[in-house]
Order: C-alpha cells, then sequence, then structure tokens
C-alpha cells in the first residue's frame, strides 16, 4: 500500500469549492405593480369574447416595457456557504436576550447576509457587502424581499446541498411577476 503524502488540509485547499446560490431582487417596486395591473388586463382581454382581445398586443407591448424597467433594475446577490467556524461567529455574536430564542431576530439575518455575500451584480456592483450596506437595504425593501434573501443565505448554512438539485420558480400568485426570482443553488459535483 502506497502512503499519500498530501495532506487533508492540502486536499481541502485544493478541491472544497463551498455550495452558492443567487438570488435577485427588483429595486422598481412601481413598475412592478404596473406589470401586474397589465398581465391582470392582458389575462382580462384574452378571456374576453369581445372586440378587447384586439387590446392584447398594446398590452403586451407595454408589458414588455415594464419588464425591462423591472430588469434595470435588479440587484443579484450570491450567497456561498460559509466555514462552521464563521457561521457559528456571526451566530454567537447574534445572540437574543430571549432565551426561548436561537438568535436576535434583529441583528442576526443582515449579519447572516453580510457574511455570506460573496457578490451583488446589477445596478450596483461589489464583491461583498458590509454590514452597514444591508443595514440600507433593510432600511430600503419591503419585508418579503428582506426574508427572501435571509432564507437564500440561511438555507446554504443549514441545508446540505444536493448534486444536480433544481430551483423552483417562485412567482407572485396569479400574476407571473414577482420582486424577487426564484433562487438558484450550485452544489458542487464531480466534473464541475
Amino acid at each position: 500500500m502506497t502512503m499519500k503524502t498530501r495532506s487533508l488540509r492540502d486536499a481541502l485547499t485544493e478541491h472544497l469549492k463551498p455550495a452558492t446560490a443567487t438570488h435577485a431582487v427588483y429595486l422598481d417596486g412601481a413598475a412592478w405593480a404596473e406589470g401586474v395591473k397589465l398581465r391582470e388586463q392582458i389575462r382580462a382581454t384574452r378571456l374576453a369574447s369581445t372586440g378587447l382581445q384586439s387590446d392584447a398586443p398594446k398590452l403586451q407591448a407595454a408589458l414588455d416595457q415594464v419588464q425591462a424597467r423591472i430588469k434595470e433594475s435588479e440587484l443579484t446577490f450570491t450567497f456561498v456557504m460559509l466555514p462552521r467556524t464563521e457561521y457559528h461567529r456571526v451566530l454567537d455574536d447574534c445572540q437574543s436576550d430571549d432565551p426561548t430564542l436561537a438568535w436576535n431576530t434583529e441583528t442576526f439575518p443582515p449579519a447572516l447576509i453580510a457574511a455570506a455575500c460573496s457578490k451583488v451584480e446589477g445596478v450596483f456592483e461589489a464583491d461583498s457587502l458590509d454590514l452597514e450596506d444591508v443595514v440600507a437595504l433593510y432600511e430600503q425593501l419591503g419585508n418579503q424581499q428582506t426574508e427572501d434573501l435571509f432564507r437564500v443565505a440561511f438555507g446554504l448554512q443549514v441545508e446540505s446541498p444536493k448534486p444536480f438539485m433544481l430551483a423552483a420558480s417562485a412567482t407572485m400568485p396569479d400574476s407571473g411577476l414577482s420582486l424577487t426570482t426564484a433562487s438558484s443553488m450550485e452544489s458542487p459535483t464531480p466534473g464541475s
């Protein structure tokens, strides 16, 4: 039997590729609301048996323009699975005074997002976010948008990545539009 002289640390350095996930947020809520309204109008004109169907192409053209505006307001966040020690450091830094809670619900979500974010692309670009950036996001974005960002960052830390995982489509019910996109999770797999 041949002994390998390479250390486990060397192997980890060479081969460890943490799982990542991306999630997009759209900042133009007014365009999003306009898009929901246009989509509803298009659906109604397609169901109508009267001359309203002739309005569908104009409404679709307007919807295409609104969707372009929405896309222009996109911020795509890439999150990475943190090493166990880093995740627990963030968790320890954000302990709750309430013994029934696992963490401080005000400080842990933004701290985890800041620690796990490895890239932001779109109307703002950065290789990471600091806590002040995330606090600014929390002050400006809607509750669902910030919860979605936390859900993706947290999910990477507590769920084992599965090879060939497929992301489900997440859209707002009955609208076909969402202020956030379905998150994509990538898991290192052999040959990738």
